[in-house]
């Protein structure tokens, strides 16, 4: 999942705040992903791919405009 979501991060689809809220929300219950710390493993995924597809600054960039923290 998370390799999917962040090529569609690096194509410019969906925004890492998008995918935050979606994991942050996500799960059986809303929340459960982070209490299992399978949201941790996405979100780590997606910022790997997307560093990897659009290079290191590209990523700064990305991250330093999402509002995530």
């Amino acid at each position: 999942l998370g390799r999917i979501l962040g090529k569609l991060v690096a194509v410019g689809e969906f925004s890492i705040d998008e995918i935050a809220r979606a994991i942050k929300g996500g799960g059986v219950e809303p929340g459960s992903l982070l209490e299992t710390a399978i949201g941790l493993d996405i979100l780590g995924t997606v910022l790997d791919v997307t560093r990897r597809e659009n290079g290191e600054s590209a990523l700064s960039a990305i991250y330093r405009t999402s509002g995530v923290s």
